[in-house]
C-alpha cells in the first residue's frame, strides 16, 4: 500500500513549517521511511499574505528544490502542490484567480478554521466555497471546538459534500489519552474521509504516519485503511469524487 499525505508544511522558509532546506529534506526522508509515497505540500495561505506578489515565486522555488532532491533520492516519491487556506470571506475570488493553489490543480481545496470558530461560521463559509464550484477539505477537523462530540454536525457537513481530514498524530498514543480516544472514535464511527500528517518539523510535529496506519488496520481493517490513506487522497489529487 502506498500512503498519501495531503497536508504538510515541508517546504523550507515559506510558513511556520520547515525552517531550512536541510530540515525540509530530513522531513521528506522521514516521510518516505513512514511509507508515504505521495505528498502534497500545503503551505499556509491567509488574507494577510494573499496580495504578496513575491510569495508564489518563493513557494515555487522551495517546491522545485525539494522536488529535485526527491527525484535524486527516491524514484517512487511523488510531490504535489496545494495550500492550506485559513478561511476568509472572499476566498472564492482568489481561488478563481488562481492565487490560491488547489490540490494538484483540481477542484479540491484544503481549508482550516481557528479552533474556536462557531459552527455557523464554519458551515456557512464551507457552503460558500461549494457554491463557488470547489470541494472543501476541512483540515484537522478534530481541532474544532464546535464539533467536539457533536456527531450530528459532522453528519451535516459530510452530507453537504465536505471532506473531513484528520491529522495522523491524533491517532498515535495510548488508550488512556482522552484526545486520542476521541480521534479514534471519529475514525471507527466512519466520520473521517482522509488522513494527513500536518507535519511542520522533525521534533514536535514530524511526518508520522505508520503508527496511525497500523492502528487503523488493526481496529478498522485493511480496507478502511486503504480508503483513508490511499484511495480517497488519490481521488482528491486526481480530481475525482471520493468514497465516503
Amino acid at each position: 500500500m502506498e500512503f498519501y499525505d495531503i497536508h504538510s508544511h515541508i517546504l523550507a522558509k515559506v510558513d511556520d513549517g520547515a525552517e531550512t532546506f536541510e530540515m525540509s529534506c530530513q522531513m521528506l526522508d522521514m516521510a518516505y521511511e513512514e511509507g508515504i509515497r505521495h505528498l502534497c505540500v500545503t503551505p499556509h495561505y491567509n488574507r494577510h499574505n494573499a496580495d504578496d506578489a513575491e510569495r508564489p515565486k518563493k513557494v515555487m522555488r522551495a517546491f522545485r528544490a525539494l522536488e529535485l532532491y526527491a527525484k535524486k533520492q527516491y524514484e517512487d516519491m511523488h510531490l504535489y502542490r496545494g495550500n492550506e487556506v485559513m478561511y476568509f470571506p472572499d476566498m472564492v475570488k482568489y481561488l478563481d484567480s488562481g492565487s490560491i493553489t488547489t490540490m494538484n490543480g483540481g477542484r479540491y481545496v484544503l481549508v482550516e478554521y481557528k479552533p474556536n470558530t462557531s459552527y455557523h461560521n464554519v458551515y456557512s463559509g464551507l457552503q460558500q466555497i461549494l457554491y463557488g464550484g470547489y470541494l472543501p477539505v476541512l483540515a484537522h477537523v478534530e481541532r474544532l471546538d464546535c464539533l467536539i462530540d457533536e456527531w450530528d454536525k459532522l453528519e451535516e457537513l459530510k452530507e453537504s459534500g465536505i471532506i473531513l481530514q484528520m491529522n495522523t498524530d491524533g491517532l498515535i498514543g495510548g488508550r488512556f489519552d482522552r484526545w486520542v480516544r476521541r480521534c479514534r472514535a471519529l475514525v471507527e464511527d466512519g466520520y473521517i474521509d482522509v488522513l494527513g500528517t500536518d507535519a511542520h518539523n522533525m521534533t514536535s510535529r514530524p511526518p508520522q504516519y505508520w503508527k496511525a496506519a497500523e492502528w487503523i488496520e488493526k481496529k478498522c481493517g485493511r480496507a478502511r485503511l486503504r480508503q483513508l490513506a490511499e484511495e480517497n487522497p488519490r481521488a482528491i489529487l486526481e480530481n475525482q469524487l471520493i468514497s465516503t
